[in-house]
């Protein structure tokens, strides 16, 4: 983009916010709804439909994963307090 503005060429970019590491089928949704409606052309021929509802997938599994972690972590702190009671 730098070298466009130094050069007075016109150019746009598109920044989706993600997580390193981790797919983000949804943040692919919305580059390419976002290149299709630029100036109403469509250009990217792609059913973003599908992105959306994997998109949606993925965020309830990691949703169930991140509640099982913390009911896990949850237990361990509860045995490590009975235990520390029964020490005191």
């Amino acid at each position: 983009m730098a070298t466009c503005l130094s050069n007075q060429v016109k150019c746009v970019g598109l920044f989706i916010p993600t997580y390193h590491d981790i797919s983000d089928v949804q943040g692919a949704a919305i580059l390419i709804e976002s290149i299709n409606s630029y100036k109403n052309y469509r250009i990217i021929d792609v059913d973003t439909n599908r992105l959306r509802e994997k998109g949606e997938h993925i965020t309830k599994e990691m949703e169930d994963m991140i509640i099982l972690m913390l009911a896990q972590n949850q237990r361990k702190e509860d045995q490590n307090m009975s235990r520390a009671r029964m020490y005191t």
